[in-house]
């Protein structure tokens, strides 16, 4: 299946439940928002699974169809010493033992969530004290996040969005989570200014309304530089920027980082392109060819990184690892963060529940820890903008 494929099912079954003419039972809206909120930090994931699949595939195949490496050219190569024993394939180094021996950097230039308690650029702490939570995005006004609450039960009883400022003083935002006939997500502008719950945009320096969304538009995908990309009618895809028209794009462009214009699409083999978006709403691919198991992709689309931490010249396909030693891949819907062109911010995890930030360079192919494990719960990571 492909990402376009898979995103669209997803986005059927998760969205497609809360329908303006039918009237949901009470508590139905907050469970919907929130399972969207959700499904949005898990696209990475999703992507790269279907991106895998046709990968999985074709090893398959090659296994089953009994072709065998051809025998090395003796006459060329030097036999291997009796003493030595059968060459084996270097063990993968787990990732928790090697960010741990990595050396101590800098704290986060960026605010992050670490489970439920946000942690900022200056070193406000600030524990929300909520069931779950998530960065909606930077704004002028301060880090917005979208937050859940359960009743004594366990269960589900609301969502809201949270105001977090630079001290860590925390302001419930007027905005519902929750619009009939909004839009469903809610996303910032690259430049921090914007807001928008799905309905009306909110410039966060005045707190004044200034535009609406498309009333066709039924999920906000990214704000990109380019605009916003939404989704209509579960199959048609737009780019809008504030006053304009929509722009009909051709089909699904993409998965893309906030405020960038570059993003990641899966192709048919099992490998995925980076591709950029233009204000026109044409996508172009930037990278060689497809890349196996690629993660994320530099904000001026020249630089890729996979799972595995190897760092790819999208343009030779040429790659680099950002470790001395193999090491197991990340989990595909780990957070990543891009602080510029060369340097990235990722979470690792650290064992027991936790995780750690750790701060790559790209271009000098090396890394150090930002922060010390810090806890987040079993298979989640520290959550980024």
């Amino acid at each position: 299946m492909s990402v376009d494929e898979d995103f669209e099912t997803v986005l059927r079954q998760q969205f497609r439940l809360h329908e303006p003419r039918v009237s949901p039972a009470a508590g139905l809206t907050h469970r919907i928002m929130a399972e969207g909120r959700r499904e949005r930090r898990k696209r990475r994931a999703r992507y790269a699974v279907s991106a895998g699949v046709g990968a999985v595939a074709l090893g398959a195949a090659v296994s089953m169809s009994g072709l065998r490496p051809s025998e090395p050219d003796t006459a060329k190569e030097p036999a291997v010493p009796a003493t030595s024993g059968t060459a084996r394939p270097a063990e993968k180094q787990a990732l928790a033992e090697w960010a741990a021996g990595l050396p101590r950097g800098a704290a986060p230039e960026v605010a992050y969530l670490a489970g439920t308690t946000v942690h900022l650029p200056g070193g406000a702490v600030r524990d929300l004290d909520v069931a779950d939570a998530a960065i909606v995005g930077q704004t002028v006004a301060g880090l917005i996040i979208f937050v859940e609450e359960n009743d004594p039960q366990g269960v589900l009883a609301g969502t809201r969005f949270v105001l977090v400022q630079d001290d860590g003083t925390t302001t419930d935002m007027q905005a519902s989570t929750a619009v009939e006939g909004a839009a469903y997500e809610a996303v910032v502008s690259p430049d921090g200014r914007y807001f928008t719950n799905g309905d009306q945009v909110i410039d966060k320096s005045t707190g004044a309304t200034v535009g609406e969304m498309p009333e066709a538009a039924e999920v906000l995908v990214s704000w990109t530089s380019e605009g916003i990309i939404y989704s209509a009618r579960g199959q048609e895809y737009f780019l809008w920027r504030l006053g304009e028209a929509p722009i009909a794009l051709d089909g699904f462009p993409g998965v893309f980082d906030v405020g960038s214009d570059v993003g990641l699409r899966g192709a048919q083999n099992g490998c995925a392109e980076a591709v950029r978006i233009a204000g026109s709403g044409e996508v172009t691919t930037l990278s060689a060819g497809c890349v196996p198991d690629l993660l994320s992709v530099s904000p001026d689309g020249t630089t890729g990184v996979t799972t595995d931490l190897r760092v790819i010249d999208l343009a030779t396909a040429d790659a680099s690892s950002l470790s001395d030693t193999p090491l197991h891949s990340v989990r595909r819907d780990s957070e990543i963060h891009w602080l510029d062109d060369d340097d990235l911010l990722l979470s690792v995890p650290a064992g027991n529940g936790s995780s750690r930030l750790v701060r790559c360079s790209t271009a000098a192919l090396r890394c150090e820890s930002a922060t010390g494990p810090v806890q987040v719960g079993v298979n989640e990571s520290v959550r980024l903008p």
